[in-house]
């Protein structure tokens, strides 16, 4: 019986992360089931940042962040997390996938503002907007767990566990999953949560509601004993409560348990001390002669535990917690923590959770992250985190939340990060937990300003060479005026990313081939969209490359003769075979795209009251998609919308934008519903020159970039 291996290997094309069978265990099997055996590794691409306390943030590289986000398929994220050196580093790694509940998830979704904001008396309501689907086809589901448990357990430290939460629809073949990948052996427990209280028509429901959900716990090898800190509970009692449940003598409300293995000396201290009982109303003996302690009236004595008594006149106890958590409360009766994300879990969950498993300073892992509370909890825990979701409105809702709580941490002067923002003595190291990056697996966001209107930034073209770069493989050469690396043998171009590939591309192509006679190597050429007209091009070109194969092989006769001429070296070096690599639809490479914006009014000048302060004015905004989904549901115009605040979930702003990566150091973000964005601000200390960068988000999700340079 082995283990799962995993190792990354690089082709030629693309690097991927290999895995080989774990066999010789009991396996579940189902129709078209496929053992992961390699997975590609893709770059990441940082979208953003936030830096609420600037060049003061901690780690300077985002590559560094001990705290990151990952948008994406989490196939790849992992894959990509596995090469990139945390094989080993993950310390819990908590999951909530998808139950298989044949349903799609949907979150309701409103334009802000309160009962004085309203669009012709009527609730500024958008409809339901679909977070995921948990609809799967035959096995499908199966498969894709399947799929992604090896590389978590990769992932997982030698003393780390795995915590997968589901209910009850796959939690029996999702136990025998894990313990073909993880193994038998290294199965922890299983625990059973009180989810919800059934009321309303799930009280008639038949055969009894569903009322709990299980979460099954496996480390990754208990060889190495994993971290594990045992948590107690608080229970409190009314003096009616405890009247009915425990006993009572002259020191309070008590119940008694076996002394066990208890000495003669220590049953003696907690006799003097008023702690042993004597069943059936007797008095407890202490023979000192012969060293026993018993009954007066038979029986065996126990020891007392009593309840502490409140200030408040209520008594509690403290128990330890066991593998029945009846004791937190779904997130019906905790709506203040609700962040408008279907299936949330509450807080106090995953704090226990946290709590159990991991240290301060350590790695936590929510590969399916949805509202974001595993990572909300370990930034409070002070742990570090890595959360992914495929899922846009996942991302943005996270990246509200969090900064929320890192916000809400810096002006908690008990924080450690808190004390060390104002200190300016203080290691920067320490203000590492105050940030967090955005990295995007596949699917990239492309820059699409103007390089030119912003000095100094890394313009568009070269942000997607780099990402085709790494995703496709290719070996860039720096001596080639024209062709700009290597795929395997072949000559590679990178067409122009901000249009789609034109036949004139091509035959530029062919102009500098024709210049260089020599040439015998094929060309691939990488683009994102391309023109109808160049697959009548591109066949036509290498059907005459199929002549001069051909007339290679005539030639390659004449030359045994000693009839060779430089048109027959030609000839025989002629075939430069053309093939195209379009990003947006080559299944190899996934999907990549640009993003289309809204519209906004924004004023992004120096201040003239203050020196060395920019002031940045939202004077309108309007999102198109918003409007639509007005105008179909609600039949509301957009003259009719008075505040264009109440069409934007947040705004953040990056005073020195480098046209790559956004740099958040303002994030405007009300949690409430009832209240709007400020739309003005005040920068203070910004060095000049500079890119200010202001993304606006509409309570769609889609969001707009708006960047304006600043003179000194």
């Amino acid at each position: 019986m082995t283990d799962a291996t995993h190792s990354v290997a690089q082709s030629k094309e693309s690097a991927f992360v290999d895995l080989r069978t774990a066999k010789g265990r009991p396996m579940l099997t189902w129709v078209g089931k496929q053992t992961l055996e390699r997975v590609p590794v893709l770059p990441a691409q940082c979208l953003e940042t936030f830096e609420p306390l600037g060049h003061r943030s901690g780690t300077q590289s985002p590559v560094n962040y001990p705290n990151r986000l990952y948008y994406g398929d989490n196939r790849e994220i992992l894959a990509h997390l596995l090469a990139n050196g945390l094989r080993g580093q993950v310390r819990l790694i908590y999951i909530d996938p998808p139950f298989d509940s044949g349903a799609d998830y949907v979150r309701q979704v409103r334009l802000r503002g309160g009962s004085g904001n309203r669009v012709a008396a009527e609730a500024y309501s958008l409809g339901e907007q679909v977070q995921y689907t948990d609809i799967w086809a035959n096995d499908n589901y199966l498969q894709f767990i399947y799929e992604r448990l090896p590389l978590m357990r990769e992932l997982l430290a030698p003393d780390g566990t795995l915590w997968l939460h589901c209910d009850h629809r796959k939690v029996h073949h999702l136990r025998m999953l894990l313990e073909e990948v993880f193994g038998p052996e290294n199965y922890l427990n299983t625990i059973a949560w009180r989810s919800q209280v059934a009321r309303g028509a799930k009280v008639n429901a038949f055969y009894f509601p569903f009322s709990t959900h299980w979460i099954e716990i496996f480390a990754k090898d208990r060889s190495t004993p994993p971290i594990w800190h045992p948590q107690k509970k608080v229970i409190r009692l009314t003096s009616a409560e405890a009247a009915q449940q425990y006993m009572q003598d002259d020191q309070g409300f008590f119940r008694t348990s076996d002394p066990g293995s208890y000495s003669y000396t220590r049953l003696v201290e907690l006799h003097a001390a008023g702690r042993l009982y004597a069943p059936y109303g007797g008095e407890v003996i202490v023979d000192a002669a012969n060293e026993r302690i018993y009954g007066s009236n038979g029986g065996n004595i126990a020891i007392k535990y009593y309840l502490q008594a409140e200030a408040d006149g209520t008594y509690s106890t403290e128990q330890t917690i066991d593998n029945l958590w009846d004791d937190i409360p779904g997130l019906a009766t905790t709506p203040a923590e609700e962040v408008g994300y279907p299936t949330q879990k509450t807080e106090a969950l995953l704090e226990r959770i946290i709590q159990v498993a991991t240290d301060p300073g350590d790695l936590v892992l929510d590969c399916f992250m949805g509202s974001g509370t595993t990572l909300a909890v370990a930034q409070k825990l002070h742990r570090r985190w890595i959360g992914c979701d495929i899922n846009r409105g996942s991302i943005q809702t996270v990246s509200r939340r969090l900064q929320r709580v890192i916000m809400a941490q810096l002006e908690d002067n008990d924080c450690p990060m808190a004390t060390a923002a104002m200190d300016a003595s203080a290691d920067i190291a320490t203000l590492d937990g105050a940030t967090f990056a955005l990295y995007r697996i596949n699917g990239y966001d492309l820059p699409v300003a103007d390089p030119l209107s912003s000095p100094g930034g890394e313009s568009a073209q070269a942000a997607m060479v780099q990402l085709a770069t790494e995703a496709v493989g290719v070996r860039r050469t720096r001596t080639d005026p024209f062709f700009e690396g290597l795929l395997g043998e072949r000559l590679v171009k990178f067409a122009d990313f901000s249009r789609p590939l034109l036949v004139a591309d091509l035959e530029a192509i062919a102009a500098e081939l024709a210049t260089r006679r020599e040439e015998a190597r094929n060309v691939v050429v990488i683009c994102l969209g391309r023109e109808l007209a160049t697959d009548t091009w591109l066949t036509d070109w290498n059907r005459h490359r199929e002549v001069n194969r051909l007339a290679e092989t005539i030639a390659s006769d004449e030359t045994q003769i000693g009839e060779s001429t430089g048109h027959q070296k030609r000839l025989n070096s002629g075939l430069n075979h053309l093939a195209i690599i379009e990003l947006q639809s080559d299944p190899r490479y996934g999907h990549f795209f640009v993003h289309e914006p809204a519209h906004a009014e924004v004023t992004i000048c120096r201040s003239a009251a203050q020196a060395g302060a920019l002031e940045i004015s939202i004077e309108d905004f309007i999102s198109p998609t918003v409007v639509q989904r007005l105008r179909r549901q609600s039949r509301v115009e957009p003259a009719q919308i008075a505040d264009w605040r109440v069409m934007v979930e947040s705004v953040a702003i990056d005073p020195a934008y480098d046209g790559a990566t956004f740099r958040a150091i303002v994030a405007d973000a009300p949690h409430k519903r009832t209240e709007l964005v400020r739309g003005t601000y005040v920068l203070e200390n910004i060095a000049l020159p500079t890119t200010v960068a202001v993304k606006i988000t509409d309570m769609l999700g889609e969001e707009l970039l708006i960047t304006h340079w600043i003179e000194p």
